[in-house]
């Protein structure tokens, strides 16, 4: 639902700005003391677990699949739509065409072409945050994370995560975290 991925986006967005001013729909210092939970770190979010204690995050299922903490982009050629769902200016009519443009394999990543493609008003709204979304869109992927799990009979397990990024026409592994 469009009105509550924009509740999470502004939320996420204030637990990482750095002054104690709300956005419109998000949730500042003030509304985490209130509701007695850890106030925002005004700073870049570190981890998947930071990440659950934004307002509204850990209600989302399957957060981990659809969030990342790293500052990649979003290609809208790629990403879920609840992904989608979450940058400024996509409402319900701007993410079922890119839908369909990416089913008919039409999508390029051109916030302009897609607006193009959208009624006046949904047009208007998306061009309103378009420099909000042209640092956040991307064409291709920044990096790749590889996650792996495997278990043995007698409660034996492991978890290893990869991120991998382009080194020329090579992949090279810049992180290494054993979970």
């Amino acid at each position: 639902d469009p009105a509550r991925a924009d509740s999470i986006a502004d939320a996420i967005l204030d637990w990482r700005d750095d002054d104690d001013e709300p956005r419109p729909k998000g949730a500042e210092r003030a509304w985490y003391r209130a509701t007695e939970r850890l106030a925002p770190r005004n700073d870049a979010i570190a981890s998947s677990a930071e990440l659950l204690l934004i307002r509204g995050v850990s209600a989302v299922g399957g957060v981990d699949t659809l969030l990342g903490v790293e500052d990649e982009g979003v290609q809208l050629t790629r990403a879920p739509p609840a992904v989608i769902a979450s940058l400024p200016g996509f409402g319900s009519e701007a993410i079922a065409r890119l839908e369909e443009l990416r089913f008919r394999g039409e999508v390029q990543g051109d916030i302009p072409a897609l607006a193009a493609a959208l009624s006046p008003a949904a047009r208007d709204l998306m061009l309103s945050r378009y420099p909000e979304l042209s640092r956040v869109i991307v064409t291709e992927p920044v990096a790749w994370t590889l996650r792996s799990r495997a278990s043995a009979p007698g409660g034996v397990s492991a978890a290893l995560e990869l991120r991998l990024v382009r080194a020329g026409k090579r992949i090279a592994i810049v992180r290494r975290r054993d979970t």
